[in-house]
């Protein structure tokens, strides 16, 4: 609850840290996300799929120089991971805070933006869902907590390009997390989350 309450305060900090904010940015895409799971023994992702999700979200835009800016947000997003072998799969629900840095070079009537940054986040809810033999699918509860099936919090770092042209911004980025969200505390257990998001977003207020 306190990691959730040092999010939320970090949030609205970065969405209203300055009034002299260029723009508003709506966005919303698609999320492809992996994991990375291991312990001493084995890494058992190996034949892990990617599982398609969804990114929505807001963010800011602040000048930090000409061509550089500081662009602060918050984004509701799915990851998780599928069975390699089965059907399967586990579903994870975040608030995402991403801080990234993204430079501007102009190319005739649009804007190139290479961007890096990290990002931080609050586990909400998951869902994981089973495909037996004879086709049942069965669902259950995936619960975020020191004691339940993963950590609340994910934070890792984001690299990637944009595209700027008139008011609309599209961007696929890499996101690689450094958090270990594993609740097992044998044999280096280790759960991080692996994911990239595809956006396309539309600019408010300049």
């Amino acid at each position: 609850m306190k990691t959730f309450r040092i999010l939320c305060v970090l949030v609205l900090s970065l969405i209203f840290v300055d009034i002299n904010a260029q723009a508003i940015i709506v966005k919303g895409g698609v999320s492809l996300s992996n994991a990375l799971i291991k312990d001493d023994y084995s890494i058992y992702s190996k034949d892990f799929k990617i599982k398609t999700g969804f990114s929505i979200g807001l963010s800011t835009e602040l000048n930090v120089s000409k061509n550089l800016l500081f662009e602060p947000g918050i984004s509701f997003i799915s990851k998780g991971f599928k069975f390699g072998k089965t059907n399967g799969s586990i579903t994870l629900y975040y608030i995402d805070a991403p801080i990234d840095f993204k430079y501007r070079i102009p190319i005739k009537q649009s804007f190139l933006l290479p961007t890096a940054g990290i990002y931080l986040g609050f586990g909400i809810k998951g869902i994981s869902k089973t495909i037996t033999s004879s086709d049942e699918v069965l669902k259950g509860k995936v619960q975020f907590g020191e004691d339940k099936n993963f950590k609340t919090f994910d934070y890792g770092l984001c690299f990637g390009f944009g595209m700027e042209y008139l008011r609309f911004v599209f961007g696929a980025y890499y996101k690689f997390s450094l958090a270990n969200i594993s609740t097992d505390n044998s044999s280096n257990h280790t759960v991080k989350n692996q994911f990239g998001v595809i956006v396309l977003g539309y600019k408010i207020g300049e």
